[in-house]
């Protein structure tokens, strides 16, 4: 049994710790800024002791720290951590920032601490039979691939919150907090890096109002807030192998709560999957019927993330490495790729689409 350390207190910091509790370990201490968070977070999971500050976790009580807390934050708690060589689970983005990114992967190499990336996508026994379908070339080279991501998130009424902040660095939104995720789904499935992007934003409106609730709502008020990260995005990649990919993003659709779909064109076969029916494989063959193959018992969204986490932990015990060997989860030198990909995306759309080299 693992003794986890968990940073943050809200709606993701509990996915971590039911998912935690699920796979068999035992949440050691909680960590939030805001103390009446930090103690009911801890007393509704059972926790040993709840802090304030990261810096005061007795590190010799841990075996590994979860950081689920907004990505500015994701760099220096990283780097402390690291230097500890405690083993890490982080949120994604890795960090907003390229350079930042960068930076911690050099370190995580030089000081192989084990380092994990929530993108939890990877986790559905339908993706990783259509990644093993890709690398063995039962459907032929892949030519297109096309997906979407939709949530209703961001329709106002909507509490204001580091997501919108885009001068205190949070310059990226739907493309950084759900793009991200097939992003690394596109990768992770073809095995190809994706070299080229061209990207369009849209917003839904330009400008909302903050209330005394600290909400944004279309409702006027007297202190006007203008949307400087996007809504919705169209982006356009090319792959290292010469296939072409699109995706449509958007946190401001009605009904969706969160939707993601993924479909791949090879030269021989064809293949879908859809997180609305997370066990199910649709394949297609030249010269063959559709067929559908269902993986896994029911396999959810809590799933996803209780499988990652198992992995981890395993491999954690087994005393490995993660940056040179193959793991399912994701590892600072995807999710340096993944900030990479997001950067070129941003400077692509503030160049009205042009197509950027990641």
């Amino acid at each position: 049994m693992m003794n986890i350390a968990i940073i943050g207190a809200g709606f993701i910091a509990g996915v971590h710790a039911k998912s935690i509790l699920a796979s068999g370990n035992y949440i050691h201490t909680v960590v939030s800024n805001i103390p009446s968070q930090a103690a009911e977070f801890a007393a509704f999971f059972n926790a040993k002791e709840w802090k304030t500050d990261y810096k005061t976790i007795d590190i010799n009580s841990i075996d590994c720290v979860h950081i689920c807390t907004e990505p500015s934050l994701h760099y220096e708690m990283i780097c402390f951590f690291a230097d500890k060589n405690v083993p890490i689970i982080c949120e994604k983005p890795l960090t907003l920032k390229a350079d930042e990114a960068e930076k911690l992967d050099g370190m995580i190499r030089e000081k192989e601490v084990p380092v994990c990336l929530c993108f939890n996508n990877r986790f559905y026994p339908a993706v990783q039979e259509m990644r093993r379908k890709i690398a063995e070339n039962e459907l032929g080279a892949p030519i297109m691939l096309y997906g979407s991501y939709e949530q209703s998130f961001h329709i106002p009424p909507v509490m204001n919150s580091w997501r919108f902040d885009a001068d205190g660095g949070n310059d990226l939104r739907a493309v950084s907090e759900i793009g991200s995720h097939l992003i690394d789904l596109i990768q992770f499935v073809t095995g190809e890096n994706i070299v080229r992007v061209s990207a369009k934003f849209k917003n839904r409106t330009e400008k909302l109002y903050l209330n005394g609730e600290g909400q944004l709502t279309e409702d006027r008020t007297d202190k006007e807030f203008v949307l400087k990260n996007e809504d919705t995005a169209i982006v356009m990649f090319e792959l290292e192998g010469g296939a072409l990919a699109s995706i449509c993003l958007s946190e401001i659709s009605a009904g969706k709560v969160n939707e993601l779909r993924l479909n791949i064109i090879c030269k021989d076969g064809r293949a879908d999957w859809s997180n609305d029916l997370p066990d199910r494989l649709n394949i297609a063959v030249k010269g063959g019927d559709d067929s559908s193959v269902t993986l896994g018992m029911q396999t959810g969204f809590s799933d996803s993330y209780i499988n990652m986490f198992s992995e981890f932990y395993k491999f954690v015990n087994s005393g490995g490495f993660a940056s040179d060997m193959e793991n399912n989860f994701a590892v600072v030198s995807d999710a340096c790729k993944n900030v990479s990909v997001c950067r070129a995306i941003l400077k692509s759309a503030e160049n009205d689409g042009t197509f950027m080299g990641v």
